[in-house]
């Protein structure tokens, strides 16, 4: 719990004071689509599959990471995937796959969690 509290303070001081200028392509010129997202069931699962087949038909190059809780399933295998323990007691990322889709440039990234 303290580990979550920490990590969730750190993130919101860390967005205070990024200062980076950001612009957008219109959507019919991106080409590299990142999607991020936190598995809950078999459902949100398959709906992430179908959203990535859809900007695959769209031309576009998709990644996707998901966050794997504890005590919940990663079904197919399909996505890289990180979990709590590749997270250090500051916050840093430790996992191989997360610090590359994180290193990554996209056009446009889907944070499919609410």
């Amino acid at each position: 719990m303290f580990k979550n509290t920490f990590l969730r303070w750190r993130t919101n001081n860390a967005r205070k004071k990024n200062k980076s200028i950001r612009a957008s392509l219109p959507y019919p010129q991106a080409i590299r689509i990142g999607v991020l997202f936190t598995v809950e069931d078999k459902a949100k699962h398959d709906e992430v599959k179908r959203l990535v087949r859809m900007l695959e038909t769209e031309g576009k190059k998709v990644q996707v990471l998901e966050y794997l809780p504890r005590k919940k399933e990663n079904y197919d295998f399909l996505f890289d995937f990180f979990t709590i323990d590749e997270l250090s007691f500051w916050g840093s990322l430790q996992s191989d796959k997360a610090l590359h889709f994180a290193d990554t440039t996209f056009d446009y990234l889907f944070k499919l969690d609410t």
